[in-house]
């Protein structure tokens, strides 16, 4: 009857710890994958050109994003990349347009879908092949909670006042199934662009 008893209190703890251990990995694998996701996209955003954000068109708005780069031209002096600045017609340094980016919620194939679970990066290279295939950004990807109107939290907010200082806000929701625990996790930060 004692052993009975103890080891009933010891199942009872183990199998607390483990379910506790299986939430805990769910929770870090959504944690690292959009914190990855937002870096990514960070990296994009952050030197886009003021003024080049084109949104993706309904049906698929707030779930789509193009921006363009500045063109780059290698210095080898400084072994870096340096982005090209060009003179507009009143004399004003610009800087060059490059390749586009494009953001996007999509299938499991990297076609674009309203419902997809997986986030996409296509680069359009100013030259070179007009469709290379996208790049798998993240999966999972779950609609973001309600934003207050009844309807999901859009991915990309594009934010093109001055008194933002020209920004997108990004937004996204993953879910992560670790055993029988599952977790979903949002999270979000605003870029301001060059």
């Amino acid at each position: 009857v004692i052993f009975a008893v103890v080891s009933s209190a010891v199942s009872a703890i183990y199998f607390a710890a483990y379910r506790g251990w299986l939430r805990g990995g769910a929770e870090t694998a959504a944690q690292s994958k959009a914190a990855w996701a937002l870096r990514r996209m960070q990296a994009d955003l952050r030197p886009a050109i003021r003024g080049r954000v084109t949104p993706d068109p309904s049906p698929y708005t707030g779930l789509g994003l193009t921006v363009c780069l500045p063109a780059k031209t290698f210095d080898a002096d400084e072994h870096t990349y340096l982005n090209v600045v060009q003179v507009d017609p009143d004399g004003n340094p610009q800087l060059q347009r490059g390749d586009l980016v494009h953001y996007y919620r999509g299938d499991d194939q990297g076609n674009q879908s309203a419902t997809g679970a997986h986030l996409w990066r296509q680069l359009l290279p100013a030259a070179g092949p007009p469709n290379p295939a996208p790049k798998l950004i993240t999966d999972n990807l779950r609609n973001n909670p309600d934003d207050g109107s009844g309807s999901p939290k859009p991915i990309f907010i594009y934010w093109p006042s001055v008194f933002r200082i020209e920004s997108v806000e990004l937004t996204v929701t993953i879910e992560e199934k670790q055993g029988t625990r599952t977790a979903r996790l949002t999270s979000g930060t605003e870029v301001s662009l060059r």
